[in-house]
């Protein structure tokens, strides 16, 4: 399913920087957790 975001009007966006810089990559081989702790 394609979701779009539709905005209509003019809107700001301001880029935050991270304070502690770039997280690091996810290994493609590790399994991912979703909120509720469940594999995806």
């Amino acid at each position: 399913m394609a979701r779009t975001l539709i905005v209509l009007g003019r809107y700001s966006f301001n880029a935050s920087v991270p304070c502690e810089g770039l997280r690091p990559l996810r290994a493609p081989d590790t399994i991912e957790l979703d909120e509720d702790g469940a594999e995806e």
